[in-house]
């Protein structure tokens, strides 16, 4: 996390005619290291850039999400900057409500900047992406950052911007997707849960709402509930219980359980018991069956894991095409075989994702949608 401020400052637009000057603008956000002269690189190196957050998106718990053009430095001018046509989403985080919320929600704004530092640090120093799916790049489906400001007030998350909007607006939009539809933002979606799996990350919050869309490109965001999942050392003279890192040789642990969190119909029923811990893979890979169910059939599986939900106890003990056909939905027995596998109460009879990459319906053609 490095110094920023936000400033009023000169912008020029070079599309337009008479030079383009769109004069003195406020929320101007820079990175406050030294520039040094002609003043389009730091003294660490590093490229000079500023952005202009000139839009609000929607507010959040800890601030707000905003809209901004990515701008350059004006080669006559060090002290204004040139609009370019890259647009980043920013998320403008108080640092009064991060303190004053601490520990009172399972969202933790901090963590999720530090697991997407992470993964973007994991994947550039190591040259690593996915490793399971049969697409690859699974790093490209999960949001990383471009990089974190603070000033007194404000920690301002910069990350990629997605024109699209939610893929949950999409399904609404559309009312249900065809198969071919639903298998390629599904194949996306594997990839980007294969890949965080692939780094030991657990998401434990995902859902429609939380892929955004980019003309045929998804990205898992949202990553303030995720956690670490653990792994316990295999190398021979190492105590036992000894934790190690994924990608080392160690056995994955299960995640010692807290207070349930996500979206109830997205929740595994383990996780919506809260009575012990859980796998970390088990439940993101529920959550994506969930997923999948709702873009074929454009509503719901059950709106709890629970036997109080008569839907559930339907679809956990193999019903759910006959529930289905007495809705006049249709579905694939490809596609039913899928979901009935990975929608398996215990989570130790789920479909992983390797099983889930070799099942038919994973096979079938797929129907790439265009610009949004």
């Amino acid at each position: 996390m490095e110094q920023g401020q936000r400033i009023r400052a000169t912008v020029y637009d070079s599309t337009l005619r008479g030079g383009g000057c769109l004069g003195l603008k406020d929320n101007v956000l820079i990175r406050t290291s030294p520039l040094v002269p002609p003043y389009t690189h730091h003294a660490d190196g590093r490229s000079a850039k500023a952005y202009w957050i000139y839009k609000k998106v929607k507010k959040a718990i800890y601030g707000k999400v905003t809209v901004a053009y990515e701008l350059e430095p004006y080669p006559s001018d060090p002290s204004a900057w040139r609009l370019t046509d890259r647009h980043v989403a920013i998320k403008m985080l108080l640092w009064e409500q991060i303190r004053r919320l601490s520990g009172r929600f399972e969202e933790d704004p901090i963590k999720e900047i530090s697991a997407m530092q992470y993964l973007h640090n994991v994947t550039t120093t190591n040259g690593l992406g996915s490793t399971g799916g049969t697409e690859g790049g699974g790093s490209r489906h999960v949001c990383r950052t471009v990089e974190v400001l603070s000033d007194a007030r404000y920690v301002y998350s910069v990350m990629p911007y997605l024109r699209g909007g939610e893929l949950f607006d999409h399904v609404s939009r559309d009312g249900r997707f065809t198969e071919e539809r639903a298998r390629h933002w599904f194949k996306q979606i594997l990839n980007g849960i294969d890949f965080l799996q692939s780094r030991g990350v657990c998401h434990r919050d995902m859902s429609l709402e939380n892929l955004m869309v980019d003309s045929s490109n998804t990205l898992i965001i949202d990553m303030g509930m995720c956690v670490r999942i653990p792994y316990v050392s295999r190398s021979p003279g190492t105590p036992c219980g000894t934790m190690d890192t994924v990608g080392e040789g160690g056995r994955r642990s299960l995640i010692q359980q807290g207070t349930p969190c996500g979206k109830p119909n997205y929740m595994s029923p383990e996780v919506y018991r809260s009575t012990g811990p859980f796998d970390g893979h088990a439940v993101d890979v529920w959550a994506a069956g969930v997923i999948l169910f709702i873009m074929i059939t454009g509503v719901p599986p059950f709106d709890v894991p629970s036997e109080r939900d008569e839907r559930y106890n339907i679809v956990t003990r193999g019903g759910m095409m006959n529930m289905l056909r007495g809705w006049r939905i249709r579905m694939s027995e490809e596609a039913g075989e899928l979901i009935q596998g990975i929608l398996r109460k215990n989570p130790e009879e789920r479909w992983e994702i390797r099983q889930i990459w070799e099942s038919r319906w994973m096979q079938g053609a797929v129907d790439v949608p265009g610009d949004q």
